[in-house]
C-alpha cells in the first residue's frame, strides 16, 4: 500500500459505522474529550416517504381510505407485476424502509449459497429498521459472549444506554413506563399468568419506544405505522441520535458516502483505504486510531482483505430464527383495539435444559397484511381487506435460539471475492427448545398454524468474526461491535451491543493509554 495519503484525518480516533456500536463507541469517547469522526455509507430514507411523519392524523386503520398512499407505503413496485402480485419475496423490510440495504446490497461484494443477511451502508446502519425490542443478558451468557470480567460494567451500561435512547420498560429499572399493548395480547398475558406454565416467564415487552415525550422526540402516537414511518421519532433511529451527539459535542465529525476497504497499521498511525459510494473513487486517509463498528460482517470483510495474506478465514455465528404463526381461537372474531404500536407486545424467556431462548409475541397487523399478501391470489387491495377480518386473532412468535461460534459458519476471501458458507444443522438442544416452545404455545391457547425456518441469516443476528482476536486487533486498531464476542444468545442483542460497545471502549482508552 502507498504511503502517500489523501488526506490526514486529525481526529483521535475514526470510528467506522454509525449503528449501534459505533454511536456508543462515540458517546464513551467523546464523554472523555477525545475528538471522533465517524464513517458511514450516508444512504438515507427518501423525502417521498419522511414527508408523511409530520402527519398527525395518519393511522394505519385510515390508510387505506387512500389506497394510492396504502400502496406506497406498504407495496414495493420492484416486486410487482402488472396484476399488482408479488413476482418475488423481497427483503423483511417495507418500502419505505428499503434504503436501509440497498446500497448495501449494491455495492459490497458478499457472496453466498446459503447465507442472505441483512447488512446496511445507511446512516444509522440497521437501528434504522430495529424493532426496539431490549433484553438483558445474563451473567452467563455475557461470560458466553467473552465478558466474564466485565459484566458488572455491562450492566451499568444498560442503564446508560436507556438513559440515551429511551427505553419503556416494567422489568428494568431506570426505564420509562412500559408501552401499553393491544387486547389480543393482554388476553394471552393474563392466560399466561393464570395457567403458570413451568419454565417459562411472559411479560410486556421492554422497547426503544417512547411513552413519553423525550429528548425533542415524542412519545410513540399509537398509529400502528412503525414499521413504515417515524413518527415523533418515538422509536430509537441511529440516525436520529447520531445528529443529537453532533449538537451536543463540537468534537464529533462525520464523513457521510465512504465504503472503508481496508486498513494498514503503521505504528504510529492507520492507513485507511475508504471508497466513494457516488463514483466509486479510492481516498487513501491517515488516521491516528480506528475502530471497526461496521458489524460483524463489515467489519470482519475489512480486517479478512487486509489480512489475506496470513488469514484467509474467519468464522461467523447467527442464531437461529424460527416464527410460528398462530391463531388464538378466544378471539376470533373479536376486533381489538385500532390505537397500538406495531412492535414487539410481549417477551417470554423459555427455560430448556437451563438454557433459554426469546420467544417474542408480535402483533404485526400492519406488518402481516404486508408480507402475507403475497400468498393470496386475489389482487393487492381486495387481499388486504380479506387479512383484515381474521388479523385480530393472529399473533407471530419469533423465537431466537442460542448458537455457538465455530460450528456453524465461516467468512473467506477467494478469488478475489469475500464468501460466507453456513451450514444451520440444528443440534437436539436447539430442536428440544423448538418442541418446548410449540408446548409452551399450546398451553397459552394458541395454535400453530406455520413453524418457518426463516434460514441461517434470518436472525439478522450476528457475530464473532473477530473473537479470536478481542477488542485490540493491531496497535491502533480496534474493534467494539459483536464481531468479538464468542456466543451468540438467543436473544435481541442490539441492547447489550451498544452496552458493550460503550464498556469496551473505556478499555481501548485505558491500552492506549498504558501505551503511549
Amino acid at each position: 500500500m502507498t504511503t502517500q495519503t489523501d488526506f490526514n484525518l486529525t481526529e483521535d480516533f475514526v470510528i467506522v459505522g454509525t449503528g449501534a456500536a459505533g454511536l456508543f463507541t462515540a458517546l464513551s469517547l467523546l464523554e472523555e474529550g477525545h475528538s471522533v469522526c465517524m464513517i458511514d455509507g450516508g444512504q438515507r430514507q427518501s423525502t417521498d416517504f419522511s414527508i408523511y411523519n409530520e402527519k398527525e392524523k395518519l393511522n394505519f386503520s385510515n390508510l387505506f381510505n387512500d389506497i394510492k398512499l396504502a400502496k406506497k407505503l406498504l407495496v414495493d413496485e420492484d416486486l410487482l407485476d402488472k396484476n399488482f402480485k408479488f413476482r418475488r419475496v423481497g427483503s423483511q423490510l417495507t418500502p419505505p424502509r428499503k434504503y436501509i440495504t440497498d446500497l448495501a446490497e449494491k455495492v459490497l461484494d458478499i457472496e453466498s449459497e446459503n447465507f442472505f443477511p441483512l447488512h446496511s451502508l445507511a446512516v444509522g446502519g440497521l437501528t434504522q429498521g430495529w424493532g426496539a425490542a431490549c433484553v438483558q443478558f445474563t451473567k452467563d451468557e455475557l461470560a458466553k459472549c467473552g465478558f466474564e470480567d466485565d459484566a458488572s460494567k455491562i450492566y451499568q451500561a444498560y442503564d446508560t444506554v436507556s438513559e440515551q435512547i429511551g427505553i419503556s420498560s416494567d422489568v428494568y429499572k431506570n426505564c420509562l413506563p412500559v408501552a401499553e399493548i393491544d387486547d389480543l395480547y393482554k388476553a394471552i398475558l393474563k392466560r399466561s399468568q393464570k395457567i403458570k406454565v413451568l419454565d417459562f416467564q411472559l411479560q410486556k415487552a421492554t422497547l426503544a419506544l417512547l411513552t413519553k415525550n423525550f429528548d425533542q422526540r415524542k412519545k410513540n402516537d399509537l398509529s400502528n405505522l412503525d414499521f413504515y414511518l417515524d413518527k415523533g421519532q418515538s422509536v430509537f433511529r441511529g440516525s436520529q441520535y447520531l445528529e443529537s451527539l453532533k449538537s451536543k459535542y463540537r468534537k464529533l465529525n462525520v464523513m457521510h458516502g465512504y465504503i472503508v476497504e481496508s486498513y494498514q497499521d503503521e505504528k504510529e498511525n492507520v492507513l485507511l483505504v475508504c471508497k466513494s459510494v457516488v463514483d466509486q473513487k479510492k481516498t487513501l486517509l491517515k488516521v491516528k486510531k480506528l475502530i471497526l463498528c461496521a458489524g460483524a460482517i463489515n467489519s470482519g470483510r475489512i480486517y479478512l482483505k487486509n489480512k489475506i495474506t496470513n488469514k484467509k478465514t474467519l468464522p461467523i455465528v447467527s442464531s437461529p430464527y424460527f416464527y410460528y404463526a398462530c391463531s388464538f381461537l378466544r378471539r376470533f372474531g373479536i376486533s381489538n383495539s385500532e390505537r397500538k404500536h406495531s412492535l414487539t407486545q410481549l417477551i417470554g424467556t423459555l427455560k430448556t435444559n437451563d438454557n433459554e431462548s426469546l420467544l417474542q409475541f408480535y402483533s404485526y397487523d400492519s406488518m402481516m397484511l404486508f408480507k402475507l399478501v403475497k400468498d393470496i391470489d386475489l389482487p393487492y387491495e381486495y387481499s388486504y381487506r380479506i387479512l383484515q377480518y381474521i388479523i385480530d386473532s393472529v399473533s407471530i412468535v419469533g423465537h431466537f435460539l442460542p448458537e455457538e461460534l465455530y460450528r456453524a459458519g465461516q467468512m473467506m476471501f477467494v478469488n478475489d471475492k469475500f464468501v460466507i458458507d453456513y451450514k444451520q444443522d440444528l443440534t437436539d438442544q436447539q430442536q428440544d427448545q423448538i418442541n418446548h416452545a410449540k408446548a409452551v404455545l399450546k398451553k397459552l391457547g394458541l395454535i400453530v398454524l406455520k413453524q418457518q425456518n426463516t434460514g441461517p441469516a434470518g436472525s439478522i443476528h450476528y457475530a464473532g468474526t473477530l473473537a479470536h482476536l478481542g477488542f485490540k486487533l493491531e496497535k491502533n486498531v480496534f474493534c467494539t461491535d459483536s464481531s468479538v464476542w464468542n456466543f451468540m444468545p438467543g436473544k435481541s442483542p442490539t441492547w447489550t451491543i451498544m452496552a458493550s460497545a460503550y464498556v469496551l471502549t473505556k478499555k481501548i482508552l485505558n491500552e492506549v493509554k498504558k501505551s503511549s
